[in-house]
């Protein structure tokens, strides 16, 4: 009898908490697309439009396509997480906007897990026309080998940067010094990670530099580095860990 009732309640927080994420996906989806859609459209235009500027400008080929391709994708990523996942959230924060989800046992890290998915659902979209953009301009398309791994390092490397981007996000809660952060972290990411040029090869400095950003790991991996794929956990866990431990210490936990 005891069994059975637990096994009830059981089942009624994990519709519970169904409801909630079903409500929190719902939400993040809305709220992106018609609240924000000026910020869709750069995510998905805008590196359309660099893609084929800087394509041109630096002439390239079929051949150093197969390594400017990732780059692209790769600042789409790092940009989109710092500028859109964290400054969404420390949002919700600073205008109490999580009060709405209090009524739902549901810990507050599912608010940044539904916004990820929104976001990666347009990160994908601009991804997706980058590489047609590939194909038809630079002449180089990516086999079906290139196109999973490209999917795999989306993945990562946004979570990764999302992680890391609200964390800092959260150190700035009460003011815009986590801007300057962002800017600095994204800029050094795109210029020392070997997202367009191999910096890493100059010398010996770039190349241990580069490792200090987690977008290498991730343009390695996608490049077909497969052991590349371990510094991506790594970093992901290390990302993961930081931001709980924030919020723990911010008494956050709960809507």
């Amino acid at each position: 009898m005891g069994t059975h009732v637990c096994n009830s309640q059981l089942k009624t927080i994990h519709q519970m908490n169904g409801k909630a994420i079903s409500l929190l996906l719902k939400f993040q989806f809305i709220n992106s697309l018609f609240r924000s859609s000026e910020t869709v459209l750069l995510t998905i235009l805008l590196p359309c439009v660099l893609f084929v500027i800087f394509g041109l400008a630096f002439s390239v080929d079929s051949v150093y396509a197969a390594f400017f391709l990732p780059g692209m994708i790769g600042s789409i990523i790092t940009s989109d997480a710092l500028y859109s996942v964290a400054p969404e959230i420390k949002k919700y924060y600073t205008l109490q906007i999580v009060r709405y989800f209090r009524g739902y046992p549901l810990n507050i890290i599912w608010i940044f897990i539904t916004l990820i998915l929104t976001r990666l659902v347009y990160i994908s979209f601009a991804s997706f026309l980058v590489i047609l953009l590939s194909v038809f301009i630079f002449d180089y398309t990516p086999d079906l080998n290139s196109l999973v791994l490209y999917l795999i390092g989306i993945f990562l490397g946004f979570s990764i940067y999302s992680l890391i981007g609200l964390t800092i996000s959260l150190y700035g809660i009460k003011d815009d010094k986590d801007q300057s952060i962002f800017t600095l972290v994204y800029l050094m990411s795109i210029f020392l990670a070997d997202a367009f040029f191999k910096m890493s090869g100059a010398n010996d400095f770039f190349s241990v530099v580069s490792y200090f950003f987690p977008l290498r790991p991730v343009l390695d991996f996608m490049r077909g580095d497969s052991i590349s794929v371990v510094y991506c956990f790594i970093w992901l866990l290390a990302s993961l860990a930081f931001y709980y431990f924030k919020v723990n210490s911010m008494e956050l936990k709960r809507l």
